[in-house]
């Protein structure tokens, strides 16, 4: 995360709406390896037999998007920094999107099983 900071930083001080290379890859590098470490962490955790979220499925999600983030950055020679973030806004809101689906499904099973 302190990469992304630093590669913010850099975009901050810099007028120019074009991005440099090696401030995109920091970016999307820290983004996707956050992304990586946090699925390999959610496979080392104990679960808790009711823990919500899928054990494959959940850290799968995150390992594929740390490796969309890398790719993004690998691809982003040129882009500025508007298409760059929104590009990597995409893997981040499906880690939000699965989050917000086991957490309304969730609540929806346990009422089920109340009433």
């Amino acid at each position: 995360m302190t990469a992304a900071g630093a590669g913010m930083l850099n975009v901050i001080a810099d007028a120019d709406s074009r991005l440099d290379y090696s401030v995109s890859l920091l970016i999307a590098g820290a983004i996707g390896s956050v992304l990586i470490i946090i699925g390999l962490l959610e496979t080392l955790l104990r679960r808790d037999i009711d823990e919500p979220t899928h054990p494959q499925l959940s850290p799968a999600l995150k390992f594929a998007g740390g490796m969309a983030a890398i790719l993004i950055g690998f691809l982003s020679r040129g882009f500025n920094i508007a298409v760059l973030e929104g590009l990597l806004l995409i893997p981040i809101l499906v880690q939000v999107g699965y989050g917000l689906y086991v957490w309304f499904t969730q609540e929806l099973d346990e009422d089920f099983k109340a009433g």
